[in-house]
């Protein structure tokens, strides 16, 4: 059975989600859907690229990932690739450089495949394009022709003597903020036994430890783990970081050695 991934910036007041679903197993009533999320924010590129990053290496090979977006502004491709025995569809605004860490540099340009322009490019796209790939036919039987990735950077951390600062980059439904910091950074610039200090909100807070679990912190302090992708994630024990914090996506967050206090 194939397996469908969908993720949009649609939210779910409206019927595009719904009406897209619907498209989809008219064309494939044999798949599998599983929706991601659809409460992407337009413009906002952290969130999609987390979720490419994320979510792809707990799929089995031949899933397909569908991802709509609404572009703000610019003229973007709607594109398809392989990556990871996966394909993945949708329009290139960078957040496939960003979510696969440069790891893919060219795409199958299939933008003409949606019958021109539309307010709807992703319902006249992705059924077709998604049963050709569940029947064998890969975009190299579709007369399209590769392009290069929109690449942006801004998903990765900077460094700098001895300082990582990074961004939150996701705030899940419970509060949770999710940084671009994976454990292998930090473990290169902080090895065992190296004090550091995580700060966020102009240093107005600060975590000095990384705990193996949230409850390690008695409840309503702050807490710093790796979550199960390996990225390091700012919580309060028992509480909600983003409604307690007042913190937003987008925000720094800075790590420094504790010597420099």
């Amino acid at each position: 059975m194939a397996l469908i991934t969908l993720s949009s910036d649609f939210g779910t007041d409206d019927f595009y989600v719904g009406v897209l679903k619907a498209a989809l197993m008219k064309k494939i009533p044999s798949a599998q859907f599983i929706d991601i999320s659809h409460a992407l924010t337009p413009g906002d590129l952290r969130k999609p690229a987390m979720i490419v990053h994320q979510c792809y290496r707990h799929f089995p090979d031949s899933s397909i990932h569908l991802m709509a977006l609404t572009p703000q502004e610019g003229s973007y491709a709607l594109v398809c690739f392989e990556f990871g025995n996966q394909y993945f569809i949708g329009l290139d605004t960078g957040q496939y450089f960003m979510g696969l860490k440069g790891q893919v540099l060219e795409a199958w340009d299939i933008s003409h495949l949606a019958g021109g322009e539309g307010s709807f490019p992703a319902l006249k796209l992705f059924p077709g394009v998604a049963k050709a790939l569940i029947s064998g036919n890969g975009p190299e039987t579709w007369g399209v022709s590769k392009v290069r990735l929109v690449e942006r950077l801004d998903f990765q951390p900077s460094v700098g003597k001895g300082r990582i600062l990074g961004n939150i980059v996701y705030i899940d439904r419970t509060g949770n903020a999710i940084t671009n910091i994976h454990r292998d950074l930090f473990e290169q610039i902080y090895p065992t036994g190296t004090g550091f200090r995580i700060q966020f909100r102009m240093a107005a807070y600060t975590v000095r430890q990384i705990s193996e679990r949230y409850s390690q912190v008695p409840a309503g302090n702050l807490v710093a783990v790796f979550n199960e992708s390996g990225y390091l994630e700012l919580a309060i024990h028992l509480g909600n970081f983003r409604d307690m914090l007042g913190i937003h996506e987008g925000e720094t967050v800075n790590i420094e050695p504790e010597e420099r206090i």
